[in-house]
């Protein structure tokens, strides 16, 4: 379909500007790169990226639920001999799946104004979230999954049961990425069960699974129930084979984030609902000195105009949520989505400890632009019914695809305007400028002083060593093939155990990266051993000020 291939543009071009400002991996997405290429060891990653649970749960630590996101770009990854910019290629693959997948389904929904609503979404979303759409860090690629589960969740309503299976595994992707995703996929999925229970019962008189009177003539292996179970399973095996090898587990961890002591009050319901209401309407919204945003008067008014469209629309079109159709069951069964997701962020931001957790929210926009979209698409629809029942308008049956294309193009005439929350700055250009050069030096370090095959201690001291530097060279070796340890400040075992410092052999070189600024001290100013060699990466104009030095130690 044309409209799901255009939506797709954008994260091409996102693409080619990535890889043109030099990307590498470095920091958070070189610990990304470490656990794809992870996937094909004997020690393949059973759950997500860490979290940062600790801030607000003292003595908690929670990795995010699951690592779906490794394995799919696993694929291209290995099969580029792991070149670096297969990663972001890899990702804009599977974002591009995830938006050509809403438009799509959209279109199975209703037709084509389904598929000028998804599309209009996608749009705004890259626009608001631009290129780190295309960029492995777990935040980033929740995003899309969580839009594509948005208008499966719309279809399930509507009662098009074959979109279970792909409700299971967008819904999943967007999950097991990022834990906000995944407490709002929790909350979206516990109404769809609800609904779907009732219906079971309306239909066939008994509790699922129990069949009843009714039985399907579908071979059993190709129900959607079935797909979808036998998908959650595959889908979910690894966080469950953590549950069994890790203790505490992670599960434990990520349960005890939501129910354990907090170190401090939590921000509260209407402190959430404000903040929610700046994403249902964002334009004018001023952010906090703390993080929480607040909506000016006519966002906060908007806000209100929203909720209650969508209430009011659930409600006169409520006989779909019985028999999964009716008078206005398209615009109630998308209205009823997108409560239950404004319910669930309100829900989900209420529990953050400090209002500066509350930008997570912004990770989950598409939620907030959904509601948005359908609540104005709910009110074109009236409009164009009490004119046609006034005999202002004469009935024209391209009348309701005509008011939902101009709903979309006016969503589309406000992409320019619409505040961009991510992009590539200036300064994370800086940070792979320096990243790709110190990579650059410890090969070349390495290859002259170090030996081919000789295992490698990598140690990072000082803010940026440690945190952008160290990870960046680390994931650069793995790739190339060498045997590389470093250490974690995690204080729980790690399915990367396998890789801390303590395992490596004797016989292992270390590569020490230290830094200052200007003149100062190094942030390592006793050498821990005897130095083979040394190279100095020294700044460069747009890169960070820092001077960087590599020490390789017997």
């Amino acid at each position: 379909m044309l409209g799901a291939a255009l939506v797709c543009l954008p994260l091409l071009y996102f693409v080619v500007t990535v890889l043109a400002h030099g990307w590498v991996p470095q920091g958070d997405e070189a610990l990304v790169a470490v656990r794809i290429h992870d996937v094909w060891s004997v020690h393949p990653p059973l759950v997500g990226m860490r979290s940062t649970s600790s801030v607000s749960s003292p003595g908690v630590y929670a990795h995010h639920p699951g690592p779906l996101e490794f394995y799919l770009l696993a694929i291209p990854y290995t099969l580029t001999g792991f070149a670096p910019w297969s990663i972001i290629v890899g990702d804009a693959i599977v974002a591009s799946f995830f938006a050509a997948l809403a438009v799509w389904h959209a279109y199975r929904a209703i037709g084509l104004n389904g598929a000028w609503i998804a599309a209009a979404l996608v749009l705004l979303t890259e626009r608001s979230f631009g290129h780190v759409l295309v960029q492995p860090l777990n935040t980033w690629p929740a995003v899309l999954a969580l839009l594509a589960a948005l208008v499966l969740a719309w279809r399930l309503v509507l009662g098009q049961y074959k979109a279970l299976p792909w409700y299971v595994g967008c819904a999943t992707y967007a999950a097991q990425a990022q834990v906000i995703d995944f407490a709002v996929v929790a909350v979206l999925s516990a109404f769809l069960a609800a609904l779907g229970l009732l219906r079971w019962w309306d239909r066939r008189g008994t509790v699922w699974p129990i069949p009843g009177a009714v039985t399907s003539g579908m071979s059993q292996w190709r129900r959607p129930g079935v797909v979808s179970v036998g998908l959650l399973i595959v889908l979910w095996l690894p966080p469950m084979v953590d549950v069994l090898v890790d203790h505490p587990s992670n599960l434990s961890e990520l349960v005890a984030t939501f129910s354990g002591s907090h170190s401090g009050p939590m921000v509260g319901l209407w402190t959430s609902a404000k903040d929610v209401a700046a994403l249902l309407v964002p334009f004018g919204a001023r952010l906090g000195p703390l993080g929480a945003a607040t909506p000016d008067v006519a966002g906060a008014l908007g806000a209100l105009l929203v909720i209650a469209v969508l209430i009011h629309t659930v409600w006169t079109g409520r006989g779909v949520f019985r028999q999964g159709r009716g008078r206005d069951g398209a615009v109630a069964s998308a209205a009823a989505v997108a409560l239950v997701a404004a319910g669930a962020l309100v829900w989900t931001g209420s529990h953050a400890v400090y209002p500066l957790q509350l930008l997570y929210l912004n990770l989950v926009q598409p939620a907030a632009l959904f509601a948005s979209l359908v609540a104005v698409w709910a009110v074109c629809r009236r409009v164009v019914r009490q004119l046609v029942s006034s005999g202002r308008l004469r009935p024209w049956r391209g009348a309701s695809g005509a008011i939902t294309a101009s709903l979309a193009a006016l969503a589309l005439a406000a992409i320019p305007v619409l505040p961009a929350v991510h992009n590539v700055t200036q300064q994370s250009q800086g940070d792979q400028r320096l990243a790709g050069r110190v990579v650059a030096a410890a090969a070349d370090l390495l290859g002259t002083h170090g030996g081919l095959h000789r295992p490698v201690v990598v140690r990072g001291y000082g803010t940026t060593s440690y945190g952008s530097l160290a990870p960046a060279v680390s994931s650069a070796l793995i790739a190339d093939g060498r045997t590389v340890y470093f250490d974690s400040v995690w204080p729980l075992r790690q399915d990367d155990e396998f890789r801390r410092s303590h395992e490596a052999p004797t016989y292992s070189h270390r590569l020490i990266i230290r830094e200052r600024t200007g003149t100062g001290p190094w942030s390592l100013t006793t050498v821990p051993g005897r130095t083979v060699a040394t190279t100095v990466v020294v700044p460069r104009t747009g890169d960070p000020q820092i001077t960087v030095e590599l020490l390789l130690l017997a």
